[in-house]
C-alpha cells in the first residue's frame, strides 16, 4: 500500500510539472524563446549537425528555456506577495531577467560557434573556422 501511495505521488509530481510548463508557455517571452528553438532546430536539421553540435545546441536551448521558466516563477511569486512597488522585489525581478539575458547571450555564442563555420562554407565556399 505504501508503495502505491509513493508511486501515485511520483506520478502526480509530473502532472504538476507539466502544468508548470503550460503556465510558462503562456508567457510571451517563453514563446519567443520556444520559436527560436524551433528555428534553430530546423536549421540544424537542414545543415546536418553532428551529434556533438546537437548536444551543444540542445543544452544551450534548454538553459534558456529553464532560465525563462524560473524567471516566470519568480515574477509570479513576487506579484503574489505584493503588487505595490518594492525596490527589493524590483531588484530580484531584474536579476532574474538578467539571468535570462545571460543564458540567451550564451546560447547565441554557442549557436555562432556551431553554425558559423557550416554556413560560411555552404554560402560562401570558404571554410569558416573559429
Amino acid at each position: 500500500m505504501d508503495g502505491d501511495r509513493i508511486m501515485r505521488a511520483f506520478l502526480l509530481s509530473f502532472r504538476w510539472a507539466f502544468r508548470g510548463v503550460g503556465i510558462a508557455m503562456r508567457q510571451r517571452n517563453f514563446r519567443i524563446h520556444l520559436a527560436v528553438v524551433v528555428i534553430v532546430s530546423t536549421l540544424g536539421a537542414l545543415v546536418g549537425l553532428a551529434r556533438g553540435e546537437w548536444l551543444a545546441i540542445a543544452l544551450a536551448c534548454g538553459l534558456v528555456l529553464c532560465a525563462e521558466a524560473m524567471n516566470t516563477a519568480l515574477e509570479l511569486v513576487c506579484d503574489a506577495v505584493t503588487r505595490e512597488r518594492n525596490p527589493v522585489i524590483g531588484q530580484a525581478k531584474d536579476v532574474a531577467a538578467g539571468a535570462v539575458l545571460l543564458a540567451a547571450l550564451s546560447a547565441c555564442v554557442v549557436g555562432g560557434i556551431v553554425f558559423f563555420p557550416i554556413l560560411a562554407d555552404r554560402l560562401f565556399g570558404c571554410p569558416g573556422t573559429l
